[in-house]
């Protein structure tokens, strides 16, 4: 994972780069507030230790969003087989851009 992209998005000041286990805190954090935000807090019981031993898997895809080196969101994705092809394919599974002010810009866009 340590070879793993990380894209300059220069005119909004944004950068995007694959999540790591030290990242866990601000994952854990964007979760709970996806979650508080569709009513579904009850659901959320991966807690910041969990994350980190996630965020440690290759098959576990979550990028972050950041600006000025602090994230201000992020989207996990679900590698999967596109038959037609044969090759990987990322289907979205949520995504977080955080409050206006920190997003200025871009982040969601």
């Amino acid at each position: 994972m340590a070879d793993a992209p990380t894209i300059d998005l220069t005119r909004t000041g944004i950068t995007i780069r694959r999540a790591t286990p030290t990242d866990a805190g601000e994952v854990a954090a964007m979760v709970r507030e996806i979650a508080e935000h569709e009513g579904q807090s009850a659901h959320v019981h991966v807690d910041v230790r969990r994350w980190r031993t996630l965020l440690g898997r290759p098959d576990v895809v979550v990028l972050l969003a950041e600006r000025d080196g602090r994230a201000v969101g992020c989207v996990s994705a679900v590698r999967q087989l596109h038959l037609w092809t044969g090759d990987d394919v990322l289907a979205l599974d949520d995504l977080y851009c955080g409050p206006v002010p920190a997003t200025p810009a871009g982040a969601g866009s």
